[in-house]
């Protein structure tokens, strides 16, 4: 009877102190994948360069507007910002990078969680210049 006692003891110690190892590490791992798979989509996209009347660095959304009430799980942002620029579209579960047009347009999907969702945009123009903008957004499934 001893002898089981002390071999489920053991083995019960072993198993939290794995657990306990993997649930304090896992943030960190978790961390470094997130960073390496964005800086190699954020590396592979190269702003083109922008005539010298367009450096100041500006970003206006155009659709939706803040704080609009959506009943599609998909959020379709568009706005304008200088040509060539990039954009960089956040929400608390995913990133999208997209390129500018040629006349300062560009356009993002992101899926919504139900609630509201905050939704953070940067436009990067040719001299790493930023100008950011934050829209808030609320989805439901219930039809509007």
């Amino acid at each position: 009877m001893k002898k089981d006692v002390i071999v489920a003891v053991f083995i019960g110690f072993l198993l939290g102190s794995i657990s306990a190892v993997s649930l304090v590490k896992l943030p960190d791992i978790l961390k470094q994948n997130s960073k390496s798979i964005s800086t190699v989509v954020i590396n592979n996209i190269t702003p083109s360069p922008v005539n010298q009347n367009d450096i100041a660095s500006k970003l206006i959304v155009t659709n939706p507007t803040d704080f609009s009430i959506l009943d599609n799980s998909t959020a379709s942002i568009s706005g304008e910002t200088n040509p060539g620029s990039m954009v960089v579209a956040e929400t608390s579960s995913e990133s999208v990078v997209s390129q500018v047009n040629g006349s300062g347009s560009f356009s993002v999907k992101l899926k919504l969680l139900e609630g509201a969702n905050s939704i953070f945009l940067t436009s990067y123009n040719a001299l790493n210049e930023a100008k950011s903008v934050t829209l808030t957004l609320f989805y439901t499934e219930e039809n509007l």
